[in-house]
């Protein structure tokens, strides 16, 4: 199967934020309807009002755009989330050594994840390649505040990713994080790369007004090597299926997490600070045996709908990669 991907390159550590109330936690991936969200944000500035709500309409009906979430790559190495499903291991002695340690993985790079969406059995040397491959550090760094009325200094601590593989002491390998596309629309690539553009030189995530975020990117194409015969299909993105698809959900043979998503407005038309509505989806690496649409949701809340001038949407569209689970419990 030949993707198209952009790969992010990160020129300043990122803050990826975690749903509470501090800033000392942060996330080693950039989901997909973070992602959405900000080039939404991007084409908003770059386009207006008028032309950016245009487009985000498209994505309610027919999406001209499908987009994964983004996952760690450094050098030649690509992650991508594990799959829910049971793997197998060449023999008893590896499955043994190291069925525990691959269970609590929440990425595998990609030759480990095209072994197992084709239902075949890991090998010693494959595994080992994925154990090692830790391709980011967290740092915290200590920021001043100060109050308002008495200029008395408050320390606080954030925590930022840095993506890069280290393989030595001295020797680092650059890194940042990719995500897979699909476009329908002629025009949406190029809006695509505009966006990218922009959110290069002002930074994505937290923290932006600090130099985080900031990146080079580039665009490629990939082959995955899926099953011919597929039973099941893995999403790489967080996923929500509209109601007549969840009724219609066969829950017994599908293997998910799910996830709470909420987080803040960010409206170049809107200054106030109020929370979305939540909602949750199913996180990337679900599995199930059939495919389901997915839908965007309008998570505005009630209370500003008179002083916003457009919607506030959560984008659930699935990225589907077919999954041979045959064999699998």
């Amino acid at each position: 199967m030949e993707l198209s991907i952009a790969k992010l390159r990160f020129k300043t550590p990122v803050r990826f934020g975690q749903e509470g109330i501090g800033l000392e936690k942060t996330r080693n991936l950039l989901h997909s309807d973070t992602l959405f969200s900000s080039l939404v944000w991007a084409w908003s500035e770059i386009y207006g009002l008028d032309k950016t709500s245009d487009v985000v309409e498209l994505f309610k009906d027919e999406p001209p755009l499908i987009i994964s979430s983004a996952f760690p790559w450094s050098g030649k190495t690509l992650m991508l989330p594990k799959p829910f499903i049971k793997a197998k291991f060449i023999d008893p002695i590896v499955e043994e050594s190291y069925s525990k340690k691959i269970k609590k993985l929440n990425f595998v790079t990609k030759e480990t994840f095209e072994v197992l969406i084709n239902g075949k059995p890991l090998e010693k040397e494959l595994i080992e390649e994925t154990l090692k491959n830790q391709l980011f550090e967290y740092l915290t760094k200590p920021f001043v505040s100060l109050d308002r009325v008495t200029y008395s200094p408050n320390i606080y601590y954030v925590t930022s990713t840095v993506f890069r593989k280290r393989l030595s002491e001295r020797t680092l390998e650059e890194g940042g994080v990719y995500f897979f596309f699909r476009v329908t629309e002629k025009n949406m690539e190029e809006m695509l790369k505009s966006a990218l553009l922009y959110l290069g030189d002002t930074g994505i995530g937290g923290k932006k007004s600090c130099g985080y975020g900031k990146f080079e990117y580039e665009i490629d194409r990939i082959s995955l090597d899926t099953p011919e015969k597929p039973d099941s299909f893995v999403t790489l993105s967080l996923s929500i299926p509209n109601e007549s698809e969840l009724l219609e959900l066969d829950s017994d043979n599908a293997f998910y997490h799910l996830i709470r998503r909420r987080g803040w407005i960010v409206s170049p038309f809107f200054t106030r600070n109020k929370r979305k509505k939540a909602i949750y989806c199913f996180t990337e690496g679900s599995v199930f045996p059939a495919e389901f649409r997915g839908r965007m949701v309008d998570v505005t809340p009630e209370e500003i709908e008179q002083e916003i001038p457009h919607r506030v949407y959560r984008y659930g569209y699935p990225f589907w990669i077919p999954v041979r689970r045959a064999g699998n419990g």
